[in-house]
């Protein structure tokens, strides 16, 4: 019997933490997330004219599988833009991404860093939630 209760209160845990993950990220789901759907939007676009957009969905691809950071994160600057160093480990291998980090991104990547939370989505998943906004109809 205790292991039953034991297994239902971890699968409540765990339900719990699953929808939890979904809203930290957007402002509209959380008003602690990181980006606004449109900020998000508008931030996709400077890091694709900046040539970072490769990066980030590495970066993206690296945390939703769970992987660690090599190192802890620092802001820097390129020709006037932020920037952070973000190397990941996997086996025998070290991969080195420049993620553009403007906004609040890089308090994003800092708090990953930091073991806050666990994010299992991919750039195309954010992609995909933050452009759910252009389909609903504006209110008036």
């Amino acid at each position: 019997m205790e292991n039953n209760l034991f297994t239902k209160l971890f699968s409540d845990l765990q339900e719990a933490a699953k929808e939890s993950k979904q809203e930290i990220f957007f402002t509209e789901d959380n008003t602690q997330g990181y980006f606004s759907k449109s900020d998000f939007a508008d931030f996709l676009l400077k890091a694709k004219g900046l040539g970072k957009i490769n990066h980030l969905k590495q970066f993206f691809d690296n945390i939703s599988v769970g992987r660690t950071l090599a190192n802890f994160p620092k802001l820097e600057e390129e020709n006037g833009n932020p920037f952070s160093w973000c190397t990941f480990k996997s086996g025998r291998v070290k991969q080195s991404l420049n993620v553009y980090a403007d906004g609040r991104m890089f308090d994003f990547i800092k708090d990953y860093a930091d073991g806050k939370f666990k994010f299992p989505f991919t750039l195309e998943t954010l992609i995909e939630q933050a452009d759910e906004t252009k389909a609903e109809p504006m209110e008036e």
